[in-house]
């Protein structure tokens, strides 16, 4: 009896955090949610940005570079200015690589930087940003999965940059060969307006305060299948876990809390969302079938989880996350981080 008090006590000594189940959230392409037919572009706050809500004075110009996900390419640089990072699947199972979008400001360094897939281009055209990659695949692949033809199609000719063929890429000495390529962010930027590029802004949703709606959920895991020899990508499996003091989210991988090397600080995550989306392949790489159209979204905001939607309505729209309800959900200010996932991608939040 003594013994059992005892242990009694020092349960209730524990912080609640730790007391709590583990809820793994089904894997689902579709989603039950009342989305509707199409949703309105926000307006252009002028001082406010459209990718984080913050104070922002400049010109909008969306950059999106690929940096390589593999346990000896980290920490990465320069990502601490990004505003959106996604990860995203690379080729096969299990293997991803993160995507960083730079809008409110553009460092003079980011990387490492790696080569382009065609899920890639997918994601530069929600913002209509700029693409900067270190080669890409062969056209000889088919036109689901070859970069340069989801360029073309995209409109984005004159708004890539291929490292491995142009001027705007320095390799650098603290990593070695293939994760010490960086990509001239800030350079590529006044490139692009000094030849008069038009990019078209397509803010998000912003609230100042806490979710009402959702259910408690501070700490996130997201763990990409295994491949098909059963390997596990150890940096695919990543943990989020919410400082409810600060309002966001540290993400965590087999390197350790995700840090900018410039600032050597962890880089916050105001929201997460799980964009569930139909993955296919051919010629062993990996294309998205449905990223023009819709399907379910896991959603962590303010430490809530809220079982939403996404919607995109054609390759020239931006992605809309909606809530339960079908309204498009006000995130919270500050940077987000968005994974790609299919039904097979193993999600669970306590």
């Amino acid at each position: 009896m003594k013994k059992f008090i005892a242990m009694l006590l020092a349960a209730l000594m524990l912080p609640l955090g730790a007391l709590a189940v583990e809820i793994s959230i089904p894997g689902r392409i579709n989603t039950q949610t009342p989305v509707l037919p199409s949703y309105p572009d926000n307006p252009i706050i002028p001082g406010v940005s459209g990718t984080t809500g913050l104070p922002f004075e400049g010109v909008y110009v969306p950059i999106l570079i690929v940096l390589d996900n593999a346990e000896s390419a980290y920490p990465h640089w320069g990502v601490s200015q990004a505003d959106i990072i996604y990860q995203a699947p690379n080729a096969g199972k299990g293997a991803t690589k993160l995507l960083a979008l730079f809008a409110d400001n553009a460092p003079k360094l980011a990387g490492g930087v790696r080569s382009a897939r065609a899920p890639f281009v997918d994601a530069a055209s929600t913002f209509g940003a700029a693409f900067a990659y270190a080669g890409h695949t062969s056209e000889k692949l088919g036109s689901n999965v070859d970069v340069p033809t989801k360029l073309k199609a995209a409109d984005m000719q004159n708004k890539k940059f291929n490292l491995l063929g142009n001027h705007f890429n320095s390799r650098e000495k603290h990593h070695r060969a293939p994760h010490n390529l960086s990509c001239h962010v800030e350079e590529i930027k006044n490139s692009l307006i000094a030849k008069g590029v038009q990019f078209t802004q397509r803010p998000m949703l912003f609230s100042d305060t806490l979710p009402e709606t959702g259910l408690s959920a501070t700490q996130i895991t997201v763990n990409y299948p295994m491949d098909d020899k059963g390997t596990p990508n150890p940096a695919s499996l990543a943990t989020y876990t919410y400082d409810a003091q600060n309002n966001y989210y540290v993400r965590s991988n087999s390197s350790g809390p995700y840090i900018d090397m410039d600032t050597n600080e962890v880089v916050p995550f105001a929201n997460v969302i799980v964009q569930r989306v139909d993955f296919a392949w051919q010629s062993g790489y990996i294309h998205l079938k449905n990223f023009n159209g819709s399907g379910a979204a896991d959603i962590f905001s303010g430490g809530k989880y809220i079982s939403g939607s996404w919607v995109r309505n054609g390759k020239d729209a931006r992605t809309v996350f909606v809530d339960e309800q079908g309204n498009e959900f006000e995130l919270q200010r500050g940077k987000t981080f968005i994974v790609i996932a299919d039904e097979n991608t193993i999600v669970s939040y306590k």
